[in-house]
């Protein structure tokens, strides 16, 4: 049973190096770091294991057995030749290097202003001077059933910030906060997903001008919109909830939302390199960094756009239910060059399956 346990480990391996455009491989490769941890282990039970066959193993005597029986095994069942331990040893320790070097080239990222995770600056921005003052932004997958209203409205007051962004965001959501939001956020920008609740919501201390109404917004899933702080340049952002690929199905429809906001986004990007305005998409895209649909998307943004969530140590934003203990970066926060994100974190969320990420856009 072991050994087909340990072939199955192995093989999970290679197929998600080889079928990297897999559904299957994709959802794998969303706990990687948890695959890390199993080829270490392995790799470490693989390395005892020949250590003690070596030491009851002699050369000179023909009569020693060619197995050792292993800890867990009894009756011999477990008995591995002296060439599988071998081959189990370089194999896993081969997959941990190799699965180590992809999660790390995504985190492997230095911040140019140093400011890795420094608390938030919870001054009044009703006081500050929009001249000078940093955009303090709050994102969030709230989750569509989350009935914790209090808490969301503490977090919000205590982080203040200037600029609010929901996805999954409900009608009972809006009928508990309503008051709250409309006294400190005048502005509002909202994206139709379906008839069950309202998808995904923007709430401004500044005016909103949105750039979305020429295209059926629940087909795109994206909200794109502009603010434009007295002074500043015009500051573009794109808010983007793409399907969950929970089932191949929706893994087809998620592909084709990344596709049709990756056409969308590239006829428009040409004006904002002319015209050096700040760039900022951010959301749920159900796409891990180590997915070959998530380096297809980096690719089609462009060199000039970095992914602010590298300067998190590991930037886990998502809980699964259905396995509690295990977490995966499916949120992401890009910045055109000219854009400097400073003072970014996760905090968990009571209600919701993801955290919430806050982080300030510098001036």
């Amino acid at each position: 049973m072991f050994q087909a346990i340990l072939r199955v480990i192995i093989l999970t391996n290679i197929a998600i190096l080889r079928f990297t455009n897999n559904f299957y491989s994709e959802l794998a490769l969303s706990f990687l770091p948890y695959i890390i941890g199993i080829c270490f282990v392995w790799m470490i039970v693989s390395f005892i294991n020949l250590r003690k066959y070596l030491k009851n193993f002699s050369f000179l005597s023909p009569l020693r057995p060619e197995g050792i029986q292993l800890g867990w095994a009894k009756g011999g069942r477990g008995d591995l030749p002296r060439n599988m331990r071998w081959l189990l040893l370089i194999s896993f320790g081969i997959l941990f290097l190799i699965q180590s070097n992809t999660f790390n080239n995504f985190y492997n990222y230095k911040s140019p202003t140093n400011n890795k995770q420094s608390a938030i600056d919870s001054t009044n921005t009703a006081t500050r001077d929009p001249h000078t003052a940093n955009l303090n932004i709050f994102y969030a997958n709230i989750h569509k059933n989350n009935t914790d209203y209090e808490w969301i409205q503490k977090a919000i007051e205590t982080a203040n910030p200037d600029l609010i962004l929901f996805v999954e965001f409900s009608e009972n959501h809006y009928k508990h906060l309503k008051a709250f939001l409309q006294k400190n956020y005048p502005y509002i920008n909202s994206t139709t997903r379906s008839k069950k609740f309202i998808g995904s919501m923007v709430f401004s201390k500044y005016k909103i001008e949105n750039w979305a109404d020429d295209f059926p917004q629940w087909s795109r899933r994206y909200a794109f919109f502009s603010i434009q702080l007295s002074g500043q340049a015009q500051q573009y952002f794109y808010l983007v909830h793409t399907s969950s690929p929970d089932s191949y199905a929706h893994f087809e429809m998620r592909n084709k939302q990344l596709t049709s906001f990756t056409n969308d986004f590239q006829s428009h990007q040409e004006g904002y390199r002319a015209e050096n305005d700040k760039v900022l998409i951010l959301g749920d895209f159900n796409v891990s960094p180590r997915s070959a649909y998530y380096k297809d998307l980096e690719t089609q943004l462009g060199s000039w756009f970095v992914n602010a969530t590298r300067l998190l140590p590991i930037a886990f934003t998502r809980e699964f239910a259905q396995l509690p203990l295990f977490w995966a970066h499916i949120d992401h926060v890009w910045t055109n060059d000219i854009t400097s994100i400073e003072n970014i974190k996760t905090v968990k969320m009571p209600g919701s399956d993801h955290k919430w990420i806050t982080f300030e856009i510098a001036n």
